[in-house]
């Protein structure tokens, strides 16, 4: 399979349309961008399924996703298929996961107000996830002025959200999955909110020996009518409460934003084919989108144990 990280992929680019959403384009270390689509387990997102017969044109949509009771909430549709790269930090680095929604480039709109205002939770897991393995190390959600994170703090840094690894952490392969929920545009309860999250493939370095602690299971712990999921963000009288539990007492606070490098890597997007398998053919997912459910048919299988990612073709 081939990503955006490979240069073979570069090559391929076409025109987006444009679609309300957003989703992780790139992630910094320590102000240092790794570039457009490394390490990033890519969701199929409305629009770009070529293959897939039942929405117009081909597609099925998982951008917004929201069945939280899917296997594919863990890491979105096809997140058990590996990126080829992985990125390395160590403990204390901070990185910061680019939201976009279009294009990368100051010009795109990040997310849609009038649907994704909501809050930011990261959580960390060993790489592969297992029960009970999910861990959330970071959490945003309303401040004193009643901006929230999505609206406020992400879309006013261009799209950027910054978090801190724990410090200590043992060395090895993690996943780690930031997750945006959007509350704003939660006018029919049965639709659910839009939620965009993916995971990314990370190698702890150094020699930190802190395990993480017993966390939730993705999916399983989170339910379709969790207050944090069915708030009104409106007309609620009673404080916000995010799903997913409490934070680590582990993680580390929140950091100041470090100062960033030069962008790295495609500001549009490779073709769908270039990072897509050919053979996605059993499961069925559906999804909402707009006024329809979309069904198109993708295989998830997890691995229990890990796995080095294949290379790709450059």
């Amino acid at each position: 399979m081939k990503y955006l990280g490979s240069s073979a992929a570069f090559a391929l680019l076409f025109a987006q349309p444009i679609l309300a959403g957003t989703r992780i384009w790139s992630v910094w270390v320590n102000g240092v961008d790794t570039g457009t689509g490394f390490g990033i387990r890519q969701e199929i997102h409305d629009g770009y399924c070529p293959d897939f017969v039942p929405r117009v044109g081909g597609g099925i949509s998982t951008w917004p996703f929201k069945n939280v009771s899917s296997i594919d909430y863990r890491c979105q549709v096809l997140g058990d298929h590996q990126n080829p790269n992985t990125i390395d930090a160590s403990p204390g680095d901070i990185l910061t996961f680019e939201w976009h929604d279009n294009n990368r480039t100051a010009a795109d709109d990040i997310l849609t107000p009038s649907t994704d205002a909501g809050p930011c939770l990261v959580y960390l897991s060993p790489d592969p996830p297992a029960a009970k393995s999910w861990v959330k190390i970071f959490q945003e959600t309303i401040d004193s002025n009643g901006a929230w994170c999505s609206t406020g703090n992400v879309a006013m840094h261009g799209g950027k959200l910054n978090v801190r690894l724990p410090t200590g952490l043992a060395a090895g392969k993690y996943l780690i999955r930031p997750e945006i929920i959007g509350l704003s545009g939660l006018t029919v309860p049965s639709t659910g909110p839009d939620l965009y999250f993916e995971c990314v493939q990370l190698n702890v370095l150094g020699t930190g020996s802190v395990p993480l602690p017993t966390g939730i299971s993705i999916p399983g712990d989170i339910a379709p009518n969790d207050p944090g999921l069915l708030y009104n963000i409106y007309s609620a009288e009673t404080p916000y409460t995010a799903p997913g539990g409490t934070v680590w007492s582990g993680a580390a606070p929140s950091p100041t934003a470090p100062a960033f490098g030069t962008t790295k890597g495609l500001t549009t997007e490779a073709a769908w084919a270039t990072w897509v398998p050919g053979t996605v053919t059993t499961l069925t997912v559906t999804q909402y989108s707009a006024t329809l459910f979309k069904t198109g048919t993708v295989t998830p299988s997890w691995s229990t144990t890990y796995h080095t990612p294949a290379a790709t073709a450059t």
